[in-house]
C-alpha cells in the first residue's frame, strides 16, 4: 500500500515540475527518478515526496538542485575507446566516400552533457579530414536539456584530469593552455554549435550524416525511446549513421534501424516504409486443442515441471519455445499459446536481460552460463531480482537440442544488501554532483555567440518541422491520387457491366422460347418473360431456387439426368418432348432442349434450357 502511495506522490511531483517549470520527466524510468529524488529527500531530511513538493513550492531555488540531480551530466572524452576507434577507422571513411569533395558534413551530438562527446567528434573528424577541411565542411550540433551543462560545454575549458582519456598528441594539437585549464582551439570551436533541446518534445535537427547519442536513451522508458528513435530516423540522411552507447541495445526497434556493428552500437536507418505498410496490422489468433489423450507419464512430467519453484523456459535450436512452466507463465506473462512461437518474438527474450547472446554462448561452449541479480520491474513499481542461467540440453553427448533457461528469484537476498547499495548510491550521487559542478566564466563575446547559436538551433528545428509536414502532405496526396484512379476504374467497369447486363437481358427477353439459365448447382439464374408466361412464376420468385424443386406444369424430375450430364460436360445438347400444362391449365407436349453453359475455358459452368409451347 505504501508503494502505491509513493508512486502517486511521485507522479504528482513530476506533474508539478512539468506545469511550473516546463520540464517533462514523465518519460524517464520511474526507478531512476525515484532513486535520484530520494537523494534530495535525504539531504534535506524530508520524509516523502509530498513533503518535498511543499518544499519546492516555498523555495523555488531548490529546482536547480533537483534538476542537477536528475540530469546526470557525466561524460568523458572518447568514452569506450574501442567504439571510437571503430568509428574513425571504419564508419567515417565510408561516410566521406559517399559525399562529394566539398559537400558539407552535418553531425548531431544529442545529450552532449559537458561537451566532451562533441569535442571528441571534432578531434576525430579533424584527424580524418584535416583541420582546414574540417573548418570548411563540418557542422556539429551539440544539444542537451540541461542549460548549465550546455553553458559549460560552450566554454570548451577542461582540467588536466578531464583530459586524461585524450591521447597526448591529440591534446597538444587541439587544446591550448590557459592557466591551470586546457581550452579547445578557437578556430575549430567555430564548427560546433551548442544549444538546448528536449529530445522528447522539440523537433530534431535534420539532414544529418552522423547522429551520436551515447547512453542517453537508457534514462527513458520503452515508449519514450520509440518516440525518440522515430525522430532520429527522420533526422538522418538515408546514408547516415547512428552511434549509440554501450548501454543501449536498440534490439526492440529493428524495423527502424539496422545494426552495422552491434558490438560498438553503430546502426543505419532502414529503407523508408510506405504508407500501406505503416497502416497494416498483423494479428494471429488460434485455439488449438489436443486431439489425442496425453499419456499418464507425459502428464506427470508436465506436472513435475510446473511444480518446480523457479521459472523455467525450454527453447529448441530452431528458436521455438518448447516449454514454459507455471512459474514462467505467471511471472513473465507467457501462456500456453506461446508454446511453438519463436522465442525472439516474446518480450522475455529481451527483458529483463538480452538472452540471445547467452543462448549462443551456452550452445557454443556446451556448458551453463548465466547472469546474477538481474533486475525486472514488478507490479506497483517494485523491482524483483533474478539469477538467470542458460543450460544446453545435450543428447547423450551429441549436439545440443536446445537450452533450458531458469530464472531464480533472489529478491529477498538483494534486500539484505540494501544498506550497502544505499551507501554506494550516495557515493555515486556525490560523484555525479561533483562532475556536474562548473565555473561560469562567460565573456561578452561568448554571450553573443550563445545567442546566435541558439537562434540557429531554433531555425534548424523549424526547418525540420516544415520538412516533416511537407513529406506527410506528399504521402497523403499520392495516396489520394491512387484512390481516385481506382475509383474511376471501378466506375468504368461498373458501367460496362451494366451495359452488358442490359444487352443480355434484352436478348433473352426478346426470344420467343422460354429461356432458363441454371448454374452448376442447378439454381435458377435467368428466367425470361416467355418462361413467366408459360409457367406463371415471375423471375424474382424463382431466381436462386433449385430448378428441380420448382412446382410448375413441367415434369422437372424427368430432366434431372440430362441436366446432371450437361453440368458434368459428358454430352452435348439433349432434346426431349414432355407432357406439360401451362399456367392456364392447358395440356400440351413441350419441346425442351438443354445444353451446357460453357465458359471461356470451355468448361461447363451450368445449363441453358429452351422450352416452347408446342403442339
Amino acid at each position: 500500500m505504501k508503494d502505491v502511495e509513493d508512486g502517486r506522490a511521485l507522479e504528482a511531483l513530476l506533474e508539478h515540475l512539468r506545469g511550473s517549470r516546463g520540464f517533462d520527466f514523465t518519460g524517464y524510468k520511474r526507478s531512476s527518478l525515484a532513486r535520484r529524488v530520494s537523494k534530495r529527500l535525504q539531504m534535506l531530511n524530508l520524509q516523502g515526496y509530498g513533503d518535498y513538493l511543499e518544499y519546492l513550492e516555498t523555495r523555488p531555488g531548490e529546482f536547480t538542485n533537483l534538476f542537477n540531480t536528475i540530469l546526470i551530466n557525466v561524460s568523458s572524452f572518447f568514452r569506450d575507446s574501442a567504439a571510437w576507434e571503430y568509428l574513425r577507422a571504419e564508419i567515417l571513411p565510408e561516410l566521406l566516400a559517399a559525399k562529394a569533395e566539398a559537400e558539407p558534413i552535418r553531425v548531431w551530438s544529442a545529450g552532449c552533457a559537458g561537451g566532451q562527446e562533441a569535442y571528441s567528434l571534432a578531434m576525430t573528424l579533424a584527424e580524418v579530414l584535416g583541420a582546414d577541411a574540417f573548418c570548411q565542411r563540418v557542422k556539429i550540433y551539440a544539444t542537451d536539456i540541461d542549460e548549465d551543462a550546455v553553458t559549460q560545454a560552450r566554454q570548451g575549458s577542461y582540467s588536466a584530469q578531464d583530459l586524461e582519456p585524450v591521447p597526448p598528441d591529440l591534446r597538444d594539437r587541439y587544446f591550448e593552455r590557459a592557466a591551470a585549464r586546457h581550452v579547445f582551439r578557437k578556430e575549430l570551436r567555430q564548427a560546433i554549435i551548442f544549444g538546448n533541446l528536449n529530445l522528447v518534445q522539440d523537433a530534431p535537427i535534420s539532414r544529418l550524416d552522423l547522429l551520436v547519442c551515447r547512453n542517453t536513451l537508457m534514462y527513458f522508458n520503452l515508449e519514450t525511446q520509440r518516440q525518440v528513435l522515430a525522430r532520429f530516423h527522420f533526422a538522418l540522411n538515408d546514408a547516415g549513421f547512428l552511434f549509440l552507447g554501450r548501454a543501449e541495445m536498440l534490439l526492440m526497434h529493428t524495423s527502424v534501424f539496422t545494426p552495422v556493428n552491434l558490438k560498438h552500437r553503430v546502426f543505419v536507418k532502414t529503407a523508408k516504409i510506405d504508407l500501406r505498410d505503416r497502416l497494416m496490422i498483423l494479428a494471429q489468433t488460434g485455439d488449438h486443442e489436443a486431439g489425442n489423450r496425453v499419456s499418464r507419464e507425459v502428464r506427470l512430467r508436465e506436472l513435475a515441471v510446473d511444480g518446480i519453484p523457479v521459472a523455467q523456459v525450454v527453447v529448441d535450436t530452431s528458436d521455438a519455445i518448447v516449454l514454459a512452466n507455471e512459474q514462467a507463465r505467471v511471472r513473465f506473462g507467457l501462456s500456453a499459446a506461446d508454446v511453438g512461437r519463436p522465442f525472439r518474438e516474446v518480450e522475455l527474450c529481451y527483458r529483463p536481460v538480452e538472452l540471445r547472446p547467452l543462448i549462443e554462448q551456452a550452445v557454443a561452449e556446451r556448458r551453463p552460463v548465466g547472469m546474477a541479480n538481474v533486475e525486472r520491474p514488478g507490479p506497483n513499481a517494485q523491482a524483483r531480482y533474478y539469477d538467470v542461467q542458460v543450460a544446453p540440453l545435450l543428447d547423450d553427448g551429441g549436439p545440443a537440442l536446445g537450452v533450458a533457461i531458469t530464472f531464480t528469484d533472489v529478491s529477498r537476498y538483494a534486500q539484505l544488501h540494501e544498506e550497502l547499495e544505499r551507501s554506494n548510491a550516495e557515493l555515486e550521487t556525490a560523484y555525479e554532483e561533483l562532475q556536474s559542478t562548473n565555473e561560469e566564466l562567460q565573456t561578452t563575446n561568448e554571450e553573443l555567440q550563445s545567442t546566435v547559436e541558439e537562434l540557429e538551433t531554433t531555425n534548424e528545428e523549424l526547418q525540420s518541422s516544415n520538412e516533416e509536414m511537407e513529406t506527410m502532405n506528399e504521402e497523403l496526396q499520392s495516396t489520394n491520387q491512387e484512390l481516385q484512379t481506382t475509383n474511376d476504374q471501378l466506375h468504368g467497369r461498373t458501367d460496362e457491366l451494366n451495359r452488358a447486363n442490359v444487352f443480355l437481358e434484352s436478348i433473352v427477353a426478346s426470344m420467343q422460347s422460354g429461356v432458363v439459365v441454371l448454374d452448376a448447382n442447378l439454381a435458377v439464374q435467368i428466367w425470361n418473360r416467355k418462361a413467366e408466361d408459360l409457367w406463371g412464376l415471375r423471375a424474382d420468385e424463382v431466381r436462386g431456387q433449385n430448378f428441380l424443386n420448382l412446382d410448375i406444369g413441367l415434369p422437372v424430375e424427368q430432366l434431372r439426368t440430362p441436366l446432371r450430364e450437361c453440368v458434368a460436360g459428358n454430352s452435348g445438347p439433349h432434346e426431349l418432348r414432355l407432357e406439360a400444362r401451362n399456367r392456364r391449365g392447358k395440356a400440351f407436349r413441350c419441346p425442351v432442349v438443354c445444353f451446357p453453359l460453357a465458359a471461356p475455358d470451355n468448361q461447363p459452368h451450368g445449363v441453358i434450357l429452351l422450352m416452347e409451347e408446342g403442339g
